[in-house]
């Protein structure tokens, strides 16, 4: 798209001449609608309907390529105020009950009972801009203007009450390189006559379900290249939608996408070297490539120090917060608005309102981390600080566990007793607070029997009667 370095001053001048015409610099595109006989034949298996699904036509019930590239196109002008558009077709003748199956001694289209319900609408190789009659075919039918969108949708309404409601019929040849030349002669007068024509975008945009038919094989790439090239030349770019296109003419429209500045790869990026057209066989492949082409044909503001959508003003809309391109800065804890907002240090404080980490908490009695609960994690079972006490046998949970005087899984035990003579060591239990008997062998009265039985170190002690003398 071409913006010029003194677009800014041209629209500041516009505005103070005509203030209407200066809000108004929509893009303008004319879109050029195929009505050759092959668009009356159904989307999905490429045999004839014997009609086009409107009142007067309707065939056979299967859905035309006429009818379905009709249903996309008035999406497209229903839903975007956003560019002004004309309308344009394959030349055709017009003129009452003129086409009743055979002109010229063949068939250009896929009607049945045309005897009884004639076209008025016959197909040619040349034409020219407007007022057709049935000697002299034409293809404007809609000139860019503003509200003009109901003039263009009762072409594709599916009823027709010929001349007053006209409608688009799939009836001729495939002309594009006499189509586009047309397209070129009147929008040359256009750009001429528009006193903004260095801020607003100017498109064609051509839906065919097939290549060129009216210039022999091995000229038409050619042919249709220097058509682009020359519109390319005027400001003009020529976006190809290819609905249902075979291989073979599938390259001679993609040297038509690349010289008017708008092939694409596989992924719809532009590639003006190896790129091909946009690519339909089904409505919502239509709308998808409407879609598409829209985004790359209305300018959008970038932040380039440019006026790109040409309304005189300069990165509106995309600057950050700070008034600069990319993202707004982050904000960092130091006491500065980074980003911008009138806010310092948001989103950047701890929790305690300070830089850095949250403090950790400490057994103290305090809330360290700020996090409404004081000393949780550091306090012990029981609610102090350091260690809990150690459980003794006393009745009480020392340790705060749950469980009194347990010492792990059982209770508080201690050894007893004394490993001499007969006696051995023992264990006592604490229960309910009190030590419990010593489970060892404890001490008996000394007897004459060879053993220690009072466990003082001395066997049978003299002072034991032990038998005579």
């Amino acid at each position: 798209m071409k913006y010029l370095s003194h677009c800014i001053c041209l629209w500041a001048l516009v505005a103070v001449m005509n203030p209407a015409l200066a809000q108004d610099l929509r893009p303008r595109i004319v879109f050029i609608f195929d009505t050759s006989g092959s668009m009356g034949v159904d989307i999905a298996t490429g045999t004839p309907t014997g009609g086009d699904n409107s009142e007067r036509h309707p065939g056979d019930g299967n859905l035309s390529r006429l009818f379905v590239a009709k249903s996309a196109v008035s999406a497209l002008i229903e839903t975007t105020s956003e560019v002004q558009f004309a309308l344009m077709r394959y030349p055709q003748a017009e003129g009452a009950g003129m086409n009743r199956g055979r002109i010229d001694g063949f068939q250009q289209n896929t009607y049945d009972g045309l005897e009884e319900t004639p076209l008025n609408y016959a197909g040619g190789c040349v034409g020219q801009l407007s007022d057709p009659t049935p000697e002299q075919a034409s293809s404007l039918l809609v000139p860019l203007s503003n509200d003009n969108e109901l003039e263009i949708l009762r072409w594709m309404d599916g009823r027709e009450d010929w001349p007053g409601d006209p409608e688009l019929r799939a009836d001729g040849p495939t002309p594009i390189l006499t189509t586009l030349a047309l397209a070129d002669q009147y929008l040359r007068g256009v750009i001429r006559d528009d006193p903004v024509e260095d801020c607003r975008p100017y498109a064609v945009v051509l839906l065919t379900d097939g290549g060129e038919s009216c210039v022999p094989p091995m000229e038409r790439a050619a042919a249709l290249a220097e058509r682009a090239t020359l519109l390319q030349m005027a400001g003009v770019k020529t976006y190809v939608v290819a609905f249902g296109v075979g291989q073979n003419d599938l390259g001679v429209l993609s040297a038509l996408a690349r010289a008017g500045g708008t092939a694409v790869n596989r992924d719809g990026r532009l590639d003006l070297a190896r790129g091909l057209p946009y690519e339909a066989n089904d409505l919502r492949g239509l709308r998808a490539a409407f879609s598409r082409i829209l985004e790359d044909a209305i300018p959008v503001e970038a932040c380039n120090d440019l006026d790109d959508d040409c309304d005189g003003r300069i990165d509106e809309g995309v600057l950050n917060s700070c008034g600069m391109c990319g993202p707004a800065p982050v904000e960092r804890c130091d006491g500065v608005d980074q980003d911008c907002d009138d806010r310092i240090d948001e989103g950047a404080l701890n929790a305690c309102g300070g830089c850095g980490d949250v403090p950790a908490e400490i057994c103290n009695g305090v809330d360290d981390d700020c996090d409404g609960v004081v000393d949780e994690a550091v306090a012990n079972a029981c609610g102090g600080c350091a260690g809990v006490q150690a459980e003794i046998c006393n009745g009480l949970d020392d340790d705060c566990d749950g469980v009194i005087d347990n010492l792990g899984d059982g209770p508080i035990t201690r050894a007893c007793g004394v490993d001499i003579g007969a006696c051995t060591l023992g264990v006592e239990r604490c229960e309910a607070g009190q030590w419990g008997a010593c489970d060892g062998i404890a001490a008996t009265a000394e007897g004459c029997n060879g053993a220690d039985d009072d466990c003082d170190g001395a066997v049978d002690e003299d002072d034991v009667p032990c038998g005579p003398a």
